[in-house]
């Protein structure tokens, strides 16, 4: 679930590239997502920043990945 999250939010970049000052924490906060596949750590902080910064459904969906893996 937190793959398909990373997606989501790799496409909300993308939609907000057309403006620089956005990008400016978008990009963090993608590799942020990249960095979450792999570990067994709850994200719930980077979930809610999500919510309102970059996707709401990437957001939702690595707020309920949790401990799962």
């Amino acid at each position: 679930m937190r793959k398909v999250a990373y997606i989501f939010a790799l496409i909300g970049c993308i939609i907000t590239a057309f403006a620089l000052i956005p990008l400016i924490w978008t990009i963090p906060m993608v590799r942020m997502y990249k960095r979450a596949i792999t570990d067994h750590e709850s994200h719930m902080i980077l979930g809610i920043l999500s919510l309102f910064f970059l996707n709401f459904i990437a957001g939702i969906l690595l707020m309920c990945s949790g401990h799962n893996k």
